[in-house]
């Protein structure tokens, strides 16, 4: 009786393509390696895009928060100022105070939970509503937005309604996003700052980043900032 040969291998033979197989696979992962250097830093970027958009979104919808106090106020601004002046919206009851409203009161980039958990607030135990919502406990930092804050200078006030588009009204108070620090003027439009730019240029530091708190108020080196804080 004849046996079949056709499926029989030289032991050389086998050898010789178990090695191709281990080639093979050497090429794979150096192609995988390469396209991860490439990618990984794309997709990071592409990441931190989409988290300002988030931001630039939030901040339109604050933008229409505040015509609608403006409306109802025979067109005059909040009379608060840094964090109150955003969050007068929400003690006067120009929005609804549900959860939904309360998170647009934190950045897109770092949400209520995140940043509450920065604060060494238990966010299963936090109440954002509740927080929110008690006027007289607002600290410094109460929010990671930093809004309009004269600073006692009575001409930017006027500026509200004479030059919207020079006056900072809302703005990131930490480094919320990878590449941008993000903010509104009066007109309603928003902005964005290339941090890498802002290092390049000497205008703020590593350290800066690392403390994790955009420099505003008077003193800020970001001139778009100076006239938000977040007290």
């Amino acid at each position: 009786m004849k046996v079949s040969t056709r499926h029989a291998l030289h032991p050389a033979t086998h050898a010789l393509r178990a090695g191709f197989t281990l080639l093979e696979m050497m090429v794979v992962i150096g192609i995988i390696g390469l396209l991860a250097a490439f990618l990984v830093p794309n997709i990071m970027d592409a990441m931190g895009q989409a988290s300002v958009t988030a931001e630039k979104a939030n901040m339109r919808e604050l933008a229409t928060w505040l015509q609608m106090y403006k409306n109802s106020n025979k067109q005059s601004w909040p009379t608060g100022t840094g964090q109150k002046f955003i969050l007068q919206l929400w003690k006067d009851g120009t929005v609804e105070r549900s959860e939904k409203n309360s998170k647009r009161f934190f950045s897109a980039g770092e949400n209520s939970t995140e940043y509450l958990a920065t604060l060494g607030m238990d966010p299963n135990e936090t109440n954002v509503l509740e927080y929110l919502s008690d006027w007289d406990a607002v600290q410094p930092g109460h929010i990671n937005y930093a809004a309009f804050d004269p600073q006692g200078d009575r001409s930017l006030r006027r500026k509200l309604n004479n030059a919207p588009s020079t006056v900072t009204i809302v703005a990131n108070a930490t480094f919320a996003h990878r590449n941008s620090i993000v903010y509104m003027t009066a007109d309603g439009e928003v902005h964005e700052l290339n941090i890498q730019n802002l290092l390049d240029e000497g205008v703020i530091t590593q350290e800066d980043i690392d403390m994790g708190y955009v420099p505003v108020g008077a003193g800020s080196p970001i001139p778009e900032l100076q006239t938000v804080t977040n007290d």
